[in-house]
């Protein structure tokens, strides 16, 4: 695989300079790191548990509209990866990235339910999986890239097109902030490595996309 990735100018880590830098977030001062949140949590703090649930709320409703278009059930997903947390706290295990950990559990939350509902509608899950919809925020776009309507559009469609796996690769790395190894224990790669070349996949199909449109 190349060293270096494909340069998609509208895409950039929050706080980042490209695919090959630092992928390890700073500390917020005067906050617990999340590491330590969900420790405190495994060892009985109620106010740990509250603290994650506020903190990472948020993060797993936007998740859980990607994939599914029911705001509804993303807010019972939710509530029930919680209840499961709280059930089984004194079996949860260490972890280095709480944030993976729950956006692992939220995925495989929603393809469950989704998948009970399309049983039951003796239907199936779509081969390409669910529907997942990575939409550039164009304001921040326009004001920080000076890109036009319909340069934002291209970008749209570019994204678009790409496979539902791509997308969400997308959606992780650059919306989320993730590194390899937190993506490739949320989607169940065989490695960093494997989910490294996901992304360059899916840029590269993006940037000749953009090329020839």
């Amino acid at each position: 695989m190349p060293s270096t990735d494909p340069k998609i100018p509208f895409l950039k880590k929050t706080g980042s300079h490209g695919l090959d830098a630092d992928l390890n977030q700073a500390g917020i001062p005067g906050k617990q790191p999340d590491e330590a949140l969900w420790n405190s949590f495994r060892k009985g703090s109620e106010s740990g548990f509250i603290d994650i649930y506020n903190k990472f709320f948020q993060t797993l409703y936007n998740y859980g509209r990607q994939l599914s278009a029911d705001p509804e059930l993303s807010k019972d997903c939710i509530q029930e990866v919680f209840l499961n947390l709280r059930k089984r706290r004194d079996t949860l295990p260490k972890v280095s990235s709480p944030k993976a950990y729950l956006l692992r559990s939220m995925r495989n939350m929603i393809i469950s339910e989704l998948d009970k509902k399309n049983k039951y509608r003796h239907t199936g899950i779509p081969e390409d999986g669910l529907n997942f919809h990575v939409t550039p925020c164009y304001e921040k776009l326009l004001i920080a890239r000076q890109l036009s309507e319909a340069q934002i559009g291209k970008i749209r469609k570019a994204i678009a097109d790409l496979t539902r796996r791509q997308r969400e690769i997308i959606y992780f790395f650059y919306y989320d902030n993730l590194g390899y190894e937190e993506i490739r224990q949320i989607m169940g790669f065989s490695s960093a490595r494997a989910a490294r070349n996901l992304l360059y996949r899916a840029l590269k199909d993006v940037k000749n996309k953009l090329t020839h449109s």
